[in-house]
């Protein structure tokens, strides 16, 4: 305790938190559908929304949380794991964004009631992005569906059919040749479960568009900034060296497992 609290005196005040480079929407009435039709037992939302989260994370980037209708002025990347009912607040606020905004599988696939949008899914977001789901599948444990283009890997748990509208851009598909993930403009609508490799070859897409620099760091290293500061904590088992250009603040250079350090 008494080193703790010396640290503490020798860091002083902490800086302001300043508003990170990404935004992840969360919505909890997403996570309530989901939950009442989950449509495959291993859709979860929660997971889909940790695991983007956790993606970013690992590339070293600070993420704010944020519900559907925030302002989205100033952020590189929105992430938009699942929004199932896009209302007009959320619309409005995708529509206003300057960054790079993607859309995960089943948003925008169910009205305020739980029904199906009468111009299918993703309903409202189609003035976003013109492109209909015409059909959708979850998929069991151990099939996966192979993908290609601007990023390679295997969908899994769930796949959608989408038919892309005049103008959009397919940017993966799968080897059946039906679209896996489209674009129009800054806006991306991803139609499969993204994890593991998938997951991380899209966020590498993401933030080679969005002009984000991915941190290279060891398996459970995780940064967070604060003002000028750089705060790494050390979650895995292995040890992990700190930038040779930081001005170190407190914890060694050599970072051990559940260890700490900061710098400038």
């Amino acid at each position: 305790a008494q080193q703790v609290g010396a640290e503490l005196k020798e860091l002083g005040a902490l800086p302001a938190t300043r508003q990170a480079p990404v935004a992840l929407i969360f919505d909890y009435e997403s996570s309530w559908m989901t939950d009442i039709q989950p449509q495959g037992q291993d859709f979860n939302h929660l997971e889909l929304a940790f695991r983007w989260y956790e993606a970013v994370r690992k590339a070293g980037l600070d993420v704010d949380i944020l519900p559907p209708g925030a302002a989205l002025d100033g952020y590189a990347l929105i992430l938009v794991p699942t929004l199932m009912h896009v209302d007009e607040r959320a619309l409005a606020a995708f529509k206003a964004a300057s960054g790079l905004v993607i859309y995960g599988p089943r948003t925008g696939s169910k009205t305020r009631h739980q029904s199906i949008p009468d111009n299918l899914p993703p309903g409202a977001l189609q003035e976003l992005i013109p492109m209909r789901v015409t059909q959708v599948s979850s998929l069991r444990p151990g099939l996966t569906h192979a993908l290609w283009g601007r990023f390679v890997g295997r969908a899994t748990r769930w796949r959608e059919w989408i038919v892309a509208g005049e103008g959009t851009t397919s940017i993966a598909q799968y080897t059946d040749g039906h679209a896996a993930a489209v674009r129009w403009n800054n806006h991306i609508y991803v139609g499969f479960w993204a994890d593991g490799e998938i997951l991380d070859a899209l966020m590498d897409y993401a933030f080679l568009d969005a002009k984000l620099k991915r941190e290279k760091l060891a398996d459970g290293v995780r940064l967070r900034k604060r003002g000028d500061l750089t705060i790494a904590v050390n979650f895995g088992e292995e040890t992990w060296s700190i930038p040779a250009s930081a001005k170190r603040v407190l914890g060694p250079r050599r970072l051990p497992p559940q260890g700490v350090a900061i710098w400038r």
